[in-house]
């Protein structure tokens, strides 16, 4: 073989392999989507790390990263016997901007990602109880079936639930805290739930 006819092919099979790596690339998902209890939530495939915030809560231990289009709003919605600490994400759309300032009546509340951190250093209840037992977890509004997973190096359980949306919940105890996770959604592949495990293998509990 000559020293063009070498070059030739060589050219052409560089061609062929960059053809290869962009549409390969092109096919490959942007990222898997967990259903509760299915894998451990370390296994799963993140998103992108750009465009990312970070939120921090030193008094509940929990430290997690979450994408720049979504509003945060915390506060604390207990009472003086009984702590209970919101976290809610929502997307940063001007529909929802004008739901969350009372400007649309009579529509539905958008969906959403939930934090909710339920004081339990009084009643002392076990994971499971609380899950079976408590209005607040929704697991009435479920199947009946839960499974368990890893949330941050803690024991989760995992459920779903149906109200005005569908919805994917874990639960863990964490500093005197039952800690309950939870997206709402109306289609299974909707951007919200993916977003919520990638936001859930990214949990630093300290």
């Amino acid at each position: 073989m000559s020293k063009g006819m070498f070059k030739a092919l060589l050219v052409i099979l560089i061609v062929i392999g960059l053809g290869l790596l962009f549409f390969g690339a092109k096919l490959l998902p942007s990222r898997e989507i967990v259903a509760p209890g299915s894998v451990d939530t370390s296994t799963a495939v993140t998103a992108s790390t750009t465009n990312l915030k970070t939120y921090t809560n030193n008094t509940l231990g929990i430290e997690f990263a979450y994408p720049n289009y979504y509003h945060v709003e915390a506060k604390e919605i207990g009472t003086a016997e009984r702590k209970h600490y919101s976290v809610v994400f929502t997307e940063d759309t001007e529909e929802n901007r004008k739901l969350r300032e009372g400007k649309i009546s009579g529509a539905e509340g958008p969906v959403e990602i939930a934090f909710d951190f339920y004081q339990n250093n009084l009643d002392k209840q076990s994971l499971l109880d609380w899950v079976k037992n408590t209005s607040a977890s929704n697991f009435k509004l479920g199947t009946g079936d839960y499974a368990t997973q890893n949330v941050g190096g803690a024991e989760a359980i995992a459920y779903q639930w149906s109200g005005l949306h569908e919805a994917d919940n874990l639960v863990w105890a964490h500093k005197g805290n039952i800690v309950s996770a939870a997206v709402t959604f109306l289609n299974q592949d909707d951007r919200i739930r993916g977003d919520f495990y990638d936001m859930i293998q990214t949990i630093r509990l300290y």
